[in-house]
C-alpha cells in the first residue's frame, strides 16, 4: 500500500510512503506469555528488557511486527513506546533502557498501567520538514495469539 499527502495549513505534506500489509497468516508468539483471561494483566518489569519471540510463518517477507506499549500512565505524565521488528527476525526487544527512561518521566516509584498492542503488518516513521509521522498498519484482531489490546502493569 502506498500513501501520500499534499498537506494543509495544520499538517505538513507526507511524502510517498510504501507499507506492507500481511498476508492472511497467523503468527504464534512464544513470548511474552499473555494472561489467558482478559481480566488479568501482563506484568512487565522495567529492570529487564521486554522480549518478543514468534514462530516462523511463510509469506511474511517484508512484513514488520509493530509493538506499541502505550497509555503508560503515572504521576508525572503519560508515555508511549513504539517499535517495529522485521517478521523474518523471529524476535524483537524493548530495551530495559527505554522502559526505564519512560519510568523516569511518568512515575518515580511503584507501578504504572499501560496497554500492549501488537500488529502483524508494517510500521514506519516518516520525517518531513521537522515533522515525524509514525504509521502502523495491520489487522486489528485476527493475525496472532496476542489480543488487540492487553492490559499491562509495568513494575518499576
Amino acid at each position: 500500500m502506498t500513501i501520500q499527502s499534499t498537506g494543509s495549513i495544520t499538517n505538513p505534506a507526507l511524502p510517498l510512503t510504501t507499507l506492507h500489509s500481511a498476508k492472511a497468516s497467523f503468527v504464534q508468539f512464544l513470548t511474552p506469555v499473555i494472561p489467558s483471561s482478559v481480566s488479568e494483566t501482563l506484568i512487565v518489569q522495567s529492570t529487564q528488557p521486554l522480549e518478543f519471540t514468534w514462530q516462523k510463518v511463510p509469506g511474511l517477507e517484508g512484513v514488520r511486527i509493530a509493538v506499541s506499549l502505550w497509555d503508560i500512565g503515572g504521576i508525572g505524565g503519560i508515555g508511549e513506546i513504539r517499535c517495529g521488528f522485521p517478521a523474518e527476525d523471529l524476535h524483537g526487544t524493548l530495551p530495559k533502557s527505554l522502559l526505564q527512561a519512560v519510568k523516569t518521566f511518568v512515575s518515580g516509584v511503584g507501578l504504572s498501567g499501560a496497554i500492549l498492542r501488537v500488529l502483524v503488518g508494517d510500521r514506519k516513521e516518516v520525517k518531513e520538514n521537522g515533522v515525524s509521522y509514525v504509521i502502523e498498519l495491520g489487522p486489528d484482531a485476527c493475525c496472532s495469539n496476542i489480543p488487540i489490546d492487553v492490559g499491562v502493569n509495568i513494575q518499576f
